[in-house]
């Protein structure tokens, strides 16, 4: 199921926009959210799915501890790492990142799913292509295209 479509490049930006339309979306459902290693969603999950803790003063001098943003006990986020040397992949580690690993297990750490569907939108949208003639001339026909695509998708 496609819950957001963000087009842009991948970045921190673009990835707090991805969270917050998906978090629209689920309504308060937490699932299993599980990424590349690109560190801007982590980022973008901790920014959403938080908890300010702030720290009692400690009547010392100097400047007060900061609060922090820890995140909630209900998030579970992992990674999965590929590292690649002379453009050939060399070894694939998974990493979790939020939550604990009695709660998530090492076979849902997953990407082939969300691979499976970039590559199905690639192949039936030339404007996704890679090294191609074809390319989107506007953002907004694209935006349209992918809304189509996730219609007929579901």
């Amino acid at each position: 199921m496609i819950l957001a479509v963000v087009v842009g490049p991948r970045c921190q930006q673009r990835a707090t926009e991805l969270i917050e339309c998906t978090a629209y979306v689920l309504n308060g459902q937490m699932p299993l959210f599980v990424s590349d290693g690109l560190d801007s969603y982590g980022v973008a999950l901790l920014n959403r799915y938080h908890v300010t803790v702030t720290y009692p003063p400690t009547g010392k001098r100097g400047r007060p501890r900061c609060p922090e943003k820890k995140p909630i006990p209900e998030l579970r986020y992992a990674q999965v790492v590929k590292k690649k040397e002379a453009r050939r992949l060399v070894s694939i580690s998974k990493r979790i990142v939020y939550g604990d690993a009695q709660s998530i297990p090492q076979q849902d750490i997953n990407t082939s799913l969300i691979e499976r569907l970039n590559l199905t939108l690639r192949r039936e949208n030339s404007s996704l292509q890679r090294k191609t003639l074809s390319f989107a001339k506007e953002e907004t026909a694209l935006k349209a295209h992918l809304a189509l695509q996730g219609a007929y998708y579901h």
